[in-house]
């Protein structure tokens, strides 16, 4: 009998034994565990601050886009100014793209994005801008083009009217310009403007600046700014962190599209072949088009009518002038 009451003594100080350095095991498996979770969450923050992970969201944001879609060509115009007549010497007044911009009311244009700069002053340049202003105002959404210059002297103050975008503080990746070309006249109140520099090279552009910095400001490109009114962005929400996104909200805060871009606020451009292409049309054979087609004196030899919710633009004879119309489709 009292062998028996000590076997059982025996087995249950070795089973507690047993339990407790399994609890002691367990419990330095679990902080060992805790501290690599801890580490590993530090490694990401610190890799994903300093923007080690931008590469991999482009790579994926391209695999992404890999899958064939439809072409978004359609949902493009292109006017372009060809040539300069002699008869007419640049820069042109309003007049033309009054003349220009009452064809394209009629068949009532998402948005229309002027490439060219509407800065001139005088009588001469002026004495149509109210006829000009009327008309932008019956277009739902227009765009103007605007210049940034390294020189102070060179043009005038950034407007205080003007889109400042809300980004990231580090600017010392971004060439500072220090005066702007603003578009001026009653019509300027009327739409959204952009800085449309392009350095174009010798080459194919392979890559188009987003954003630009006028002194203390991150302004947006002519091309932000056609892409936020046709995806109906409102730049007053758009957040922008150089080297890793550009994040276009609505006036909600609903976050609509997420751009990827450089720590120099670049886009990099994907050329596709299309069966597709964007219609691209004379500035001067549209003019007689558009004045025929309110006389409704059309001929069966002139330029068909542009589908309705296009984005009609009219451009100067710039080679890359169309690559922000084809990069920005729905």
């Amino acid at each position: 009998m009292k062998e028996t009451s000590s076997q059982t003594q025996t087995d249950d100080g070795v089973s507690t034994s047993a339990e407790t350095a399994w609890r002691r095991t367990e419990k330095k498996r679990l902080q060992l565990a805790g501290l690599l979770a801890l580490l590993w969450s530090v490694i990401l923050a610190v890799f994903a601050y300093e923007g080690l992970f931008s590469e991999w969201e482009e790579m994926i944001t391209r695999w992404e886009d890999l899958p064939p879609s439809d072409s978004k060509s359609r949902h493009f115009a292109l006017i372009a100014i060809e040539h300069i007549p002699a008869d007419r010497p640049w820069p042109w007044p309003r007049l033309e793209y009054a003349l220009c911009l009452r064809g394209l009311v009629a068949q009532l244009p998402q948005s229309v994005v002027f490439e060219v700069l509407l800065s001139e002053k005088g009588a001469k340049m002026s004495s149509f801008d109210q006829t000009f202003a009327s008309l932008v105002h019956r277009v739902d959404h227009v765009c103007f083009a605007g210049d940034a210059l390294l020189e102070e002297k060179q043009g005038e103050p950034l407007p205080a009217g003007a889109v400042r975008l809300s980004g990231s503080p580090r600017l010392g990746t971004l060439t500072e310009y220090r005066s702007v070309i603003w578009p001026g006249g009653p019509f300027a109140s009327e739409g959204s403007v952009g800085l449309a520099n392009l350095d174009v090279g010798s080459g194919e552009v392979r890559s188009l600046p987003l954003v630009f910095r006028v002194k203390d400001a991150l302004v947006p490109s002519l091309s932000l700014q056609a892409a936020a009114v046709y995806l109906g962005a409102d730049l007053a929400k758009t957040s922008v962190r150089l080297g890793h996104a550009i994040v276009l909200r609505d006036r909600q805060g609903k976050r609509i599209r997420t751009i990827p871009v450089d720590a120099q606020g670049r886009i990099t451009l994907r050329y596709r072949r299309s069966p597709e292409t964007i219609p691209r049309v004379d500035f001067d054979s549209y003019l007689v088009y558009a004045d025929q087609a309110i006389r409704g004196q059309l001929s069966d030899d002139e330029l068909p009518p542009l589908p309705a919710d296009r984005c009609g633009s009219g451009l100067r004879t710039v080679p890359s002038s169309r690559n922000w119309l084809r990069r920005w489709g729905k």
